[in-house]
């Protein structure tokens, strides 16, 4: 009687813990997948670009790629703005929501060696109007001169 209870209790054990398995397979198959969804404007990439599918738990890395006379302004992750991002990546770890990752890219003002900043195409002055001009010590000399003549010119 004995071992036909033994035998009894050894099968079902067997046959839970294979159900347990089975359970356990079942579910680790169909884990819970995330949507990451990065993006960028003109002036430099973030990559992988569009929407990433992502398991629950796992993690992605987003690579961000700065085109030459631009510079990156903010990067906003979830809707949360951060200026003054200077890692070329960016990791979401331990996934387990959605998320948006996007960056925003502006372009650098053009600067002389001088280290004056000087500005893109033309520029439209009215001869009513007075002009002040930023230049550097080295240049003070000139620039003085340069106002005479068009004080000048003015009048």
């Amino acid at each position: 009687m004995i071992k036909k209870a033994v035998i009894a209790i050894s099968i079902i054990l067997v046959v839970l813990l294979s159900s347990v398995g089975f359970l356990y397979a079942a579910d680790k198959s169909s884990n819970k997948t995330y949507r990451v969804t990065a993006s960028s404007n003109n002036g430099g990439t973030i990559t992988p670009k569009g929407n990433q599918t992502v398991a629950s738990g796992d993690s992605i890395t987003f690579t961000i790629t700065i085109d030459s006379g631009y510079e990156l302004e903010w990067l906003r992750t979830d809707n949360v703005k951060e200026k003054g991002f200077t890692a070329s990546s960016y990791t979401f770890d331990n996934i387990v929501k959605n998320h948006t990752i996007q960056a925003h890219f502006i372009k650098i003002k053009n600067t002389n060696n001088n280290g004056t900043t000087t500005s893109e195409g033309n520029q439209t002055v009215k001869k009513s109007n007075d002009i002040a001009f930023n230049t550097s010590k080295l240049f003070g000399f000139f620039h003085n001169i340069f106002l005479k003549i068009f004080n000048r010119l003015k009048s």
